[in-house]
């Protein structure tokens, strides 16, 4: 609300599910210019296991008021949605 853009970043499935209400009520609703940014979307996680894997994060995220959903296919597309999710006015959820 001061003028900055902060992005918080953490494993799609736990910045989604675990901040679900407080994302509805403190950013969502205000329509306040926050981006989040969640990794490691989808079942390809590797050796984080099964518990960091997201698949319902798209139906969390989309479901809240106001919320743009942006998932980009490489890492070209990732550099150029992180400029763009910067210069978009709102709260922004960025899969990578």
């Amino acid at each position: 609300m001061a003028g900055k853009i902060p992005f918080a970043c953490s494993f799609a499935q736990f910045v989604t599910s675990k901040t679900l209400e407080q994302l509805r009520m403190a950013v969502c609703y205000q329509q306040l210019n926050v981006k989040i940014v969640g990794s490691h979307g989808g079942l390809s996680v590797g050796a984080d296991g099964a518990t960091a894997e997201a698949l319902e994060e798209f139906t969390h995220m989309r479901s809240l008021p106001h919320m743009t959903v942006i998932a980009p296919c490489d890492a070209l597309e990732a550099k150029k949605a992180a400029i763009a999710c910067a210069e978009y006015p709102g709260p922004v959820f960025l899969r990578l």
